[in-house]
């Protein structure tokens, strides 16, 4: 008995979707191999080169700095960056250490602050980063000896960090 096995797959989130075989005994369904189901999610990586980190795509970052012996924080809004890629296997951004260096050298270079201790957030998605720049700035202004400056787009802005000069 030959069969012939048609696999269609739609990708909604990455899940597969639908399946269908058909063989020549009277068009009764045969069940889809594992190998076939690889096969077409490889098929599905190269469609979607954007979740698996081969183009680069849209990040979104907002920092967060406070001296320890300090009762005030500075919390950056949300900045877009184009064009950088996320790890492959650990879905971090690269070049965080560079990030976190251009808000110490804002704090310390234009208002003269010391010892500040700087720390990036970032996410694909803007809601869920917004999400937590929200839960952040409530945190520390629940906390009684703490103040919360919100540095503002005009004042400071992520840079992709090629770009920098």
């Amino acid at each position: 008995m030959k069969l012939k096995l048609f696999v269609l797959a739609a990708f909604v989130m990455g899940t597969f979707l639908t399946t269908s075989a058909q063989s020549d005994n009277g068009g009764k369904a045969a069940k889809v191999k594992k190998e076939d189901k690889k096969k077409v999610k490889e098929a599905h990586r190269e469609l979607n080169p954007y979740e698996i980190g081969k183009l680069p795509g849209v990040v979104y970052v907002f920092g967060f700095s406070q001296e320890f012996g300090d009762t005030i924080a500075y919390i950056t809004d949300i900045t877009k960056i184009d064009s950088i890629m996320l790890q492959k296997k650990t879905g971090f951004l690269p070049f965080r250490y560079d990030l976190s260096q251009q808000l110490k050298s804002h704090l310390e270079g234009e208002k003269g602050l010391k010892k500040q201790t700087p720390c990036v957030f970032f996410s694909k998605n803007k809601v869920k980063l917004n999400k937590k720049l929200s839960k952040m700035r409530k945190r520390y202004l629940g906390m009684e000896h703490t103040t919360v400056v919100n540095i503002g787009q005009e004042e400071f802005k992520f840079v992709h960090p090629l770009d920098v000069k």
